[in-house]
C-alpha cells in the first residue's frame, strides 16, 4: 500500500497475510494508493479450487471417486486426454469435499457420443447429469441435466455454484444414470475447473502490522 501526502511525500507499507490450512487465498485492497488520512478496505478470499485437464492422466488429488472413467482420447478431447466413460455398471466422477463458501463456477467441456464405438451414440434418456452434495455424498442434488442430442462435439459449459451448495464441504458429481453397458452410450468431460468467488467469511484473519488494521 502507498500513501502520498499533500507535500508529495510517499509512505509504503506492507500487509502480511498468514495462511493456515487454506488451499488458495487471495488478498487485495479496493484502493492500493491512498492519501494521508484516507482508508482502504483489505479483502481476502479463501477456497478450495480444482483443475484437471486429464493430461497425462487423472489428477486423483482432485477426486474422491471415479468409476467407469479413464484418461483417454477415445471419444475425442479438447486437447490431449479427456475423462472418457465406458464403464459397464456405473459411470461417475466425484470431487473431494471443496470449500466453496464464497461461490464460484463449475467449468468443463462435455461431449456425448453420437457415432460408433468407442464413442457410440447415446440414446434419448441416457443423459449426463451434474450434481452436488453437502453431506459427503449421502444425498445428491441436481444442478443440470445435459441431453444426449445437445453435445455431439466438445462444448464448454459454465455453471454457477448454487447458493445452497456454497458450503465448506461440498462435493460435485458428473454421472450417467442410464446406459446400455460397455461399448455403448459413451461420453467424456475435459478441462474441469471449479473456481472460487466472493469472500469466505468463516476465515480468521491475522494482519501484520496490527495497528489500524482489523477484519
Amino acid at each position: 500500500l502507498s500513501a502520498t501526502s499533500s507535500m508529495g511525500c510517499v509512505l509504503n507499507k506492507t500487509v502480511t497475510v498468514i495462511i493456515d490450512s487454506v488451499p488458495q487465498i487471495l488478498a487485495s485492497a479496493n484502493q492500493d494508493t491512498i492519501c494521508l488520512g484516507d482508508s482502504t478496505q483489505l479483502l481476502v478470499a479463501g477456497c478450495s479450487p480444482i483443475t484437471d485437464d486429464f493430461d497425462p492422466g487423472i489428477d486423483m488429488a482432485n477426486w474422491s471417486l471415479i468409476v467407469g472413467g479413464s484418461a483417454s482420447a477415445n471419444c475425442g478431447s479438447v486437447s490431449g486426454n479427456a475423462l472418457y466413460f465406458n464403464g459397464s455398471t456405473t459411470r461417475s466422477a466425484e470431487t473431494n469435499n471443496l470449500n466453496v463458501l464464497g461461490g464460484g463456477t463449475i467449468d468443463f467441456s462435455l461431449k456425448i457420443g453420437s457415432g460408433s464405438s468407442p464413442c457410440e451414440n447415446a440414446d434419448a434418456g441416457e443423459d449426463v447429469i451434474l450434481e452436488y452434495s453437502i453431506n459427503s455424498g449421502i444425498t445428491w442434488i441436481n444442478i443440470n441435466t445435459y441431453l444426449t442430442t445437445s453435445f455431439p462435439n466438445f462444448t464448454f459449459i459454465s455453471e454457477m455454484i448454487p447458493v445452497n451448495a456454497q458450503t465448506a464441504t461440498t462435493m460435485f458429481r458428473w454421472s450417467q444414470p442410464f446406459f446400455s453397458g460397455s461399448g455403448y452410450d459413451n461420453w467424456a468431460i475435459d478441462d474441469v475447473n471449479i473456481t472460487c468467488g466472493g469472500i469466505d467469511t468463516s476465515l480468521a484473519f491475522l494482519w501484520t502490522p496490527s495497528t489500524g488494521l482489523s477484519d
